[in-house]
């Protein structure tokens, strides 16, 4: 068998397998889709991948680092930040392939009905061809712009990973504080069902007013509709504490209890100093600023020619094309000049954008000093209420003691002594509160500064400027 038969049984062959691969791509494009079979295939499918996960994860009690943990690893923001990077590195990659040569091979056949008498009625033919860019300024400059922005996708990623890491905080400590409240409530809905039935006999005796009663009974229930709000409450913030940690929202567990408070002993001028040179917000603003640079020289280069390189190798069954081989070898360049005006518009457009960038970079300076100032603000303002609520439960506590004890003796209304018990009730619930709250205030300060950790701090020091 020739060379010339050879060939074109492999060009019949090629074209054979494209038409099979063609048509099985539109017979599956055709299908029919048959909606609840794949949504109730999705539920099964997920339900079971979250009972998994649920089983794994919650099987002890969760500190706070652990649900951190989870959280960076399992949050749907996250991972779709980490989606993002690879698209960044992607396309970095290819736009590195601009300076790489291009080989492309084509192979075709042709048959005329008739024949031209001027070539052969069948012939096939096929080549190589190489080609490689040689002078094209603005593919530098493309390139550092994409190189710039996989840096910029790294950043915001662990930047999603620093507010993930703040909302887990918030909502652990959420939790700990619905708890209390709960165990408050409880407590407080025990005390008041038997004060009221107390009073509810005394009244039946003639001790204490009918009215008297009837109020020690809507306190009472008033506690349980708190203790039982509470609790749904409750079930609010585990569904949403466990859809942060990319588990079922249906699932059970446990936290292992309030941490250990850390303590910060910089000053207000410190952490803004620190804010101010590695908060992840002003890297990005950095990069911006950079890549619109870039663009800027991008736009210069698109005034300059550009040179190319290209050689091909062609064959051809054509029997009268003499030779059937040949190799063609050329240099080629363009230059635009009818477009300058155009061109020298996108070079305008290009220094606008820097100088927006510059603006953008100079407002997110400003919100990071306004944030840390306020978020240190908080912390101190929530340090001082603590010792100002403990004072008032104290204080409403002996309160209430003393007027119990007077309603019990006869020489106080027993109204006073409700009055008490719901001012006791009120500020036991607020010093819950606020005896979290420093650690919250803590949380956002830290946040706001860009020093909450993740644990990922030491794959991006080197974009943000960490020592």
């Amino acid at each position: 068998m020739c060379i010339r038969d050879r060939f074109r049984i492999y060009i019949l062959n090629f074209y054979k397998t494209a038409a099979v691969l063609t048509a099985s791509v539109l017979i599956a494009g055709c299908s029919t889709y048959d909606h609840a079979r794949v949504r109730d295939a999705q539920i099964e499918s997920f339900t079971n991948s979250l009972l998994r996960a649920s089983g794994e994860l919650l099987s002890k009690p969760l500190s706070l680092d652990d649900a951190i943990a989870i959280a960076l690893t399992n949050n749907y923001e996250v991972r779709k930040a980490d989606l993002d990077v690879e698209l960044a590195k992607l396309g970095k990659t290819a736009a590195f392939a601009a300076f790489l040569p291009r080989i492309e091979a084509k192979a075709g056949y042709y048959s005329y009905r008739d024949d031209p008498l001027t070539t052969s009625r069948s012939y096939e033919n096929g080549g190589v061809a190489l080609a490689m860019p040689l002078l094209m300024p603005s593919t530098w400059f493309l390139y550092a712009a994409q190189r710039h922005g996989y840096a910029a996708g790294r950043i915001s990623a662990f930047y999603t990973r620093q507010s993930i890491a703040l909302r887990t905080t918030q909502d652990y400590f959420n939790i700990l504080v619905q708890q209390s409240l709960i165990d408050a409530y409880s407590s407080q809905y025990k005390a008041a069902l038997e004060g009221a039935q107390r009073i509810e006999g005394l009244a039946k005796e003639g001790i204490h007013a009918e009215w008297e009663a009837d109020r020690a009974s809507v306190i009472a229930l008033s506690r349980k509709v708190q203790l039982s709000q509470a609790k749904r409450n409750m079930d609010v913030l585990k569904a949403r504490f466990l859809a942060n940690l990319g588990l079922d929202p249906r699932g059970d567990f446990s936290l292992a209890g309030v941490p250990d408070e850390v303590k910060s002993t910089n000053s207000l001028d410190e952490i803004v100093i620190q804010a101010l040179t590695t908060h992840p917000v002003l890297a990005l603003a950095d990069r911006q600023v950079v890549m619109k640079e870039h663009a800027i020289r991008s736009a210069v280069c698109d005034f300059l020619p550009n040179v190319s390189f290209v050689a091909e190798k062609s064959w051809t069954g054509n029997e009268v094309s003499v030779p059937s081989e040949n190799l063609l070898a050329s240099f080629s360049g363009t230059w635009s000049i009818i477009n300058a005006a155009s061109l020298f518009a996108n070079y305008k457009i290009s220094k606008i954008e820097r100088r927006k960038a510059e603006l953008e970079r100079e407002n997110s300076f400003l919100n990071v000093i306004v944030n840390v100032v306020a978020s240190y603000a908080a912390l101190r303002d929530s340090e001082e209420s603590l010792a100002v609520k403990s004072g008032t439960f104290d204080v409403a506590s002996q309160k209430y003691a003393d007027y119990d004890a007077k309603a019990r003796e006869g020489v106080m209304p027993v109204s006073d002594a409700l009055d008490a018990l719901a001012e006791r009730d009120l500020a036991e619930v607020e010093l819950i509160r606020s005896r979290f709250d420093a650690r919250l205030a803590k949380a956002a300060l830290d946040f706001a500064s860009g020093s909450i950790e993740t644990g990922f701090e030491n794959d991006i020091d080197d974009l943000i400027g960490r020592q």
